[in-house]
């Protein structure tokens, strides 16, 4: 299935582990609405499309973990170069592997 679209409703969620669920399709911007989030894993699904910038509103966000995004050139350098408010404090991860944005160059 899809990432449900009422998950943004969820204002006060700090953690949301979707890892390994078979899930397709985009990952919605709306989730840049779960200002509370500290934690998110998407890893290990066939999601498809970009890393909505909207989830650079996730300030409180320490640990984002995304699949490789299917149809996607570098999923890496979305993650450093689109998630600018982010980039300092958060640990970035595709799938288990971390990225290092500054080591990348981005």
């Amino acid at each position: 299935g899809t990432i449900p679209s009422l998950i943004d409703n969820l204002t006060e969620l700090q953690s949301l582990n979707l890892k390994s669920n078979l899930l397709i399709g985009n990952i919605p911007g709306t989730m840049g609405d779960l200002m509370r989030l500290r934690e998110l894993d998407l890893s290990f699904n066939e999601l498809t499309g970009y890393i909505p910038v909207e989830l650079d509103t996730l300030t409180n966000l320490s640990v984002l973990r995304v699949p490789k995004l299917t149809g996607m050139s570098d999923t890496s350098y979305d993650l450093c170069n689109f998630l600018p408010s982010l980039k300092t404090n958060t640990k970035y991860f595709i799938q288990s592997t971390p990225i290092n944005c500054t080591f990348l160059g981005y």
